[in-house]
């Protein structure tokens, strides 16, 4: 477990067992080029992994989370893979973010999207130096885990 900010709130998040079956109400994703870079939304409260709510049209996580990234990136990606279920408690609320990995498919030219400003096309080093929320070492784990479930090897 740990203590961090998420919004302006403190939280507390607890990494779980992707494969736990818990009702997930968000979603994130870890989005690679080909290159192995990692896609961000530039959104009002930062640069950030994109994701979002699950809505009550999404017919699952995995449609929620191909929604979030077009919504904030517009781009479509590969398969999709479940990498890391996050328990996120603010007093005695608690949200459960499934994180998926996959692979970009289609990067077009930015255009104006939903409530993102642009995309920011980045380093894996360079998203757990600057990006995101919590610790760095959960950024660190996170882009692992990602970069093992899509390409088969470890940032």
């Amino acid at each position: 477990m740990t203590d961090t900010e998420f919004k302006g709130r403190p939280v507390t998040l607890t990494w779980l067992d992707p494969a736990v079956a818990v009702p997930v109400s968000a979603v994130s994703v870890v989005p690679f080029t080909g290159d192995g870079r990692v896609v961000l939304a530039r959104l009002a409260r930062g640069v950030e992994l994109p994701g979002g709510t699950v809505e009550p049209a999404d017919t699952s996580p995995e449609a929620a989370a191909r929604r979030e990234v077009w919504e904030e990136i517009r781009v479509t990606l590969g398969p999709l893979v479940r990498v890391q279920l996050i328990r996120m408690t603010a007093g005695s609320r608690q949200t459960h973010v499934l994180v998926f990995a996959g692979r970009v498919t289609d990067l077009p030219e930015f255009v104006g999207a939903h409530e993102s400003s642009g995309r920011l096309v980045t380093s894996c080093e360079d998203f757990v130096a600057h990006y995101g929320f919590g610790p760095a070492e959960h950024r660190r784990e996170l882009i692992r885990l990602a970069r093992e479930a899509v390409f088969g090897t470890p940032a």
